[in-house]
């Protein structure tokens, strides 16, 4: 089912109730949700909440059919301009704001602003994010744009967004740090080093314990006398 902005829910009289999304009441200066009535049946509901969306005007009254044939850019513009509302009225940081204006110009419109957004598809999505990664971003950055892309279409009226990718076809950052596993000669050197450290000899146990258990630090802190077992030699 098509998605409309707003929620329909019933009320304890049994009664059901419609109302908008957030909107920006510049006379208030604030975003409010506004009531559209109470009605027998939720489909009475449903139908004055797309009622609204019809016929009121500003961001929110974008209709599925509409959205479907405008270009990413175009939407993108009138999505820019519901952030910057936000963003003045203190609902979203400012640094919040000019990064998805910045991910936007930089990164998602020159290639993909001219496109319709019935076209999207998982293809070109794919395409997109390894046209970035071939021009040299970072994965965090190509992972940053690519939450833009989709917040922006979360925001929308469609039930389901265009830009969604499946898990395992979405960018990941990759943190990959060198292991480096000591030789038997260097941990028995180590093992010395800290015997014969006047300042720090009192650790030996504790370094040895963890040379020849593989424990891990959590473990071998809360170790205590309590949990050796000398005569059968096990923790």
């Amino acid at each position: 089912r098509v998605k409309v902005p707003g929620s329909v829910y019933r009320r304890a009289s049994g009664k059901w109730t419609a109302q908008t999304p957030e909107l920006f009441d510049p006379s208030r200066q604030e975003w409010r949700r506004l009531s559209l009535g109470t009605f027998t049946t939720k489909s009475e509901a449903e139908a004055r909440l797309r009622e609204f969306h019809h016929t009121s005007l500003g961001p929110t009254a974008l209709q599925v059919e509409e959205v479907r044939s405008m270009t990413v850019g175009h939407y993108l513009d009138w999505w820019l301009s519901l952030i910057a509302e936000m963003a003045a009225t203190g609902d979203l940081a400012e640094r919040t704001a000019s990064g998805y204006e910045a991910a936007v110009r930089l990164h998602i419109e020159p290639p993909l602003g001219r496109r319709r957004i019935g076209e999207l598809d998982t293809r070109i999505i794919v395409e997109w994010l390894t046209g970035l990664k071939a021009n040299g971003y970072a994965d965090r950055t190509v992972l940053r744009v690519y939450r833009t892309l989709h917040r922006a279409f979360s925001d929308s009226p469609l039930s389901l967004n265009p830009v969604r990718l499946p898990k395992h076809l979405r960018p990941k950052v990759r943190t990959e740090k060198p292991t480096y596993r000591p030789k038997v000669e260097e941990i028995a050197e180590f093992l010395d080093h800290a015997f014969n450290c006047r300042r720090s000899d009192y650790l030996h146990p504790l370094w040895r314990l963890a040379a020849v258990t593989g424990m891990r630090r959590g473990e071998l802190i809360a170790v205590e006398w309590d949990d050796f077992d000398f005569e059968q030699r096990i923790i």
